[in-house]
């Protein structure tokens, strides 16, 4: 039997990928149907993985009809003629705005639990394009689906296609973001956005922050009515408001791409005249690009300015030079209830679609400290320069 290590380039679970590998190599020579597989420390071996990685991923395919694990003996490739009733799976569609970062931890816990309890999962990306997944939305419309998991791009134009799909009888659960004006109408799971950004705002000021920018970097349609972003920027408010501080937001359209032109120049003119001693960016992704950008251009973080982010993004921590400090979601409890909510939905259509808050974690790091006298008290400073 052939099998060679997985690349690194994909950001699916690995787990996952061992069991797509696997199962593209059955019935092909080597993997005959009716064969046994290699024992697991064997495969563990080959594809350079831990066995736990490799019982994970069987049990997959277990779980899919296609092995069959028998004690003593090995796991047999099952061929198609196997005596098997034909019991008829739930059918679960994951239509997800992309896969890394945040959404491939959400996934794996979505995708375990749901391969658990026994049904059918098909995978669907809009690639963060609200075209597409409108597409595919329409396209689920006309299959024999029962239940639907979105992890939307949060364009308003989606929402109506949910409508015809739950009016078909098809279960639909959001996960992260909703609209807010439609917060009644579906079932969704997401976390606690407006407490967590109030208590890193707090956070900030007990520091004795009191210029406190709020930085959020967005496409236009997500500004004023997707929940994560709104609630985010109430929780921010709210604790401002509460200790007597002017509002200092920055909200920009302007899309990241490689040059970055557009959103470094409205950075800066936003130092330049609010002068903040601190900056909270609406998550991570943004806090981690603009830290590169500050310190290319002559800032010191903290001793210059703070710098706060929310998500929580486990990928950056071993690679990157400083620990960020942020509001952390449980990513992985996120995955597991929205598991839980589209069966609980798909087995009981009349409820009432259920929403579901989870509670998040201030995590305090090294890019947050007490304004320096100087940079308090300053005077207006030179427009920044982008670095040659």
């Amino acid at each position: 039997m052939s099998i060679e290590p997985l690349s690194d380039y994909d950001l699916l679970p690995t787990y996952m990928r061992v069991a797509e590998d696997l199962r593209s190599k059955l019935g092909t020579p080597g993997f005959e149907f009716g064969a046994f597989l290699p024992g697991e420390y064997e495969m563990a071996a080959q594809y350079n993985l831990s066995r736990g990685t490799i019982r994970r991923a069987l049990g997959i395919l277990e779980g899919e009809g296609l092995l069959s694990r028998q004690p003593g003996r090995g796991t047999l490739i099952i061929p198609p003629k196997a005596d098997r009733q034909d019991v008829e799976r739930p059918k679960v569609a994951l239509v997800w705005t992309m896969v890394r970062w945040m959404g491939s931890e959400m996934f794996s816990a979505i995708e375990e639990y749901l391969s658990e309890a026994n049904c059918d999962i098909l995978f669907k990306s809009s690639k963060h394009s609200h075209q597409k997944e409108i597409e595919i939305l329409t396209e689920l419309l006309d299959t024999d689906v029962n239940g639907i998991v979105l992890y939307s791009t949060g364009h308003p134009d989606t929402f109506r296609f949910i409508q015809e799909l739950t009016n078909q009888g098809k279960s639909v659960v959001l996960l992260d973001r909703y609209l807010v004006d439609q917060s009644c109408d579906h079932g969704w799971v997401t976390s606690e956005n407006e407490q967590g950004a109030y208590e890193m705002t707090r956070y900030l000021i007990e520091l004795g922050h009191k210029r406190i920018g709020m930085v959020i970097q967005t496409p236009e349609h997500q500004l004023e009515r997707i929940s994560t972003i709104v609630e985010r920027t109430q929780g921010y408010q709210r604790a401002i408001r509460e200790a007597g501080l002017d509002s200092m937001l920055l909200k920009t359209c302007a899309v990241f791409d490689d040059s970055g032109a557009a959103i470094r120049a409205a950075l800066f003119e936003f130092i330049d005249s609010r002068q903040p001693t601190a900056l909270f960016f609406h998550n991570d992704v943004s806090a981690y690009r603009m830290h590169a950008v500050l310190t290319r251009n002559g800032m010191r973080v903290p001793q210059d300015i703070s710098i706060a982010g929310f998500d929580g993004l486990k990928l950056f921590y071993d690679i990157l030079s400083f620990d960020l400090t942020t509001v952390r979601q449980e990513f992985t409890n996120l995955g597991q209830e929205v598991g839980k909510l589209i069966l609980s939905l798909m087995h009981n259509p009349d409820h009432q679609p259920r929403q579901i808050r989870l509670p998040v974690k201030l995590h305090i790091g090294n890019t947050t400290a007490p304004p320096q006298p100087e940079i308090e008290a300053r005077k207006r400073t030179p427009k920044f320069q982008e670095a040659e």
